[in-house]
């Protein structure tokens, strides 16, 4: 789906695959377990909300001045190459005036970051310059990439290709196809 002959491949389900791929090999170097299943339990738990389209909704009416404490909170501004926006503790800054639609925007904000901060660690050690995201939580990840700017999760080579939701499906299909193709 990406047309890459090689790349870190990083499929979002209930947990988090972290895979290397080339033309030589295919291997698992990653994961975690924080993906869809925590994304859904702590907005069930959180906020009494089950539903995706609901979260969003929520999350696009939060502000995470609310909740997160920022790079620009402890030092007035930016520490070397890190952009005053930049998150300095999910959650850190949270009051009793932080709205369901701000703690929504950051129960998000920590799973892009989560992940996103492990895939860039996982393609240094690697070796890869790609990163692409497949998976049904890549919804999240486009959806808080139109939110705020994620210099530090887009900005080594990440990208969504068309139809990621569905990348699983796809290659079993054309896994399948080839199989068939090779019987006598």
């Amino acid at each position: 789906l990406a047309h890459k002959d090689r790349a870190l491949v990083v499929s979002l389900g209930t947990g988090t695959a972290i895979v290397s791929v080339n033309q030589a090999e295919i291997r698992h170097v990653s994961g975690t377990g924080v993906g869809g299943g925590t994304l859904l339990g702590l907005a069930k738990h959180m906020l009494g909300v089950s539903g995706l389209d609901t979260l969003e909704a929520m999350a696009s009416r939060g502000d995470l001045h609310h909740v997160d404490l920022s790079v620009r909170d402890i030092a007035g501004g930016p520490i070397g190459d890190l952009p005053p926006g930049t998150t300095a503790a999910n959650f850190g800054k949270i009051s009793s005036d932080a709205t369901q639609d701000d703690k929504a925007l950051a129960i998000m904000n920590m799973i892009v970051e989560v992940i996103g901060v492990l895939a860039i660690a996982s393609a240094r050690a690697c070796d890869q310059n790609d990163i692409v995201l497949t998976g049904k939580l890549t919804r999240i990840f486009r959806f808080m990439q139109n939110r705020r700017k994620l210099e530090f999760v887009f900005g080594r080579g990440m990208m969504i290709p068309e139809h990621a939701d569905y990348a699983t499906a796809i290659g079993a299909a054309r896994t399948a196809l080839k199989s068939q193709n090779h019987c006598p």
